[in-house]
């Protein structure tokens, strides 16, 4: 196996941890300008990404504090210009509702759990259909869902506020 690049060290890291902070910390976009940074864009990114991808292995090796240049390196793009080195955060994607159940198939379904005849089988699916949100892992919910409280859906459903 072949020994790291110098650029992979704690030093290298230390250089660039205050740009990484500044994207963690919200901005979106920074340049980082060829003078006095690398001899080519090529190696500017080089250094940048090595230097996260040092913070981010501190992370998997178990300091908890260095989870932020984790999530980062994962979102973090990069685009050449003539002479810097553009930086941009990935966004992940929005959540959009999608409308569930036409209300009267809605009725029906629930209507059909009430059967006692209903095979175990058969009630699982149905449960499954009319309660799709609990099979989410948690914290994968958009934060403006609510409850809704209309009298023909069951409690367990939600509906997303429009952005």
């Amino acid at each position: 196996m072949p020994a790291p690049r110098w650029t992979y060290t704690e030093a290298n890291a230390a250089k660039w941890r205050h740009l990484f902070d500044e994207l963690i910390d919200g901005s979106m976009a920074l340049e980082v300008p060829l003078e006095g940074n690398g001899k080519s864009l090529c190696s500017l990114r080089i250094r940048i990404t090595d230097a996260l991808k040092w913070l981010a292995d501190r992370f998997r090796s178990g300091d908890p504090t260095m989870e932020p240049y984790a999530r980062l390196k994962g979102r973090l793009r990069y685009k050449a210009a003539d002479s810097a080195l553009h930086l941009q955060v990935r966004q992940p994607h929005a959540f959009r509702a999608i409308p569930h159940l036409d209300p009267a198939l809605h009725a029906r379904l629930i209507s059909a759990l009430q059967r006692p005849d209903l095979k175990p089988q058969t009630r699982a699916k149905i449960e499954k259909i009319l309660k799709p949100n609990e099979s989410h892992p948690a914290g994968r919910h958009h934060p403006t869902c609510q409850p809704v409280s209309a009298p023909i859906r069951s409690s367990s459903e939600t509906q997303c506020e429009s952005r």
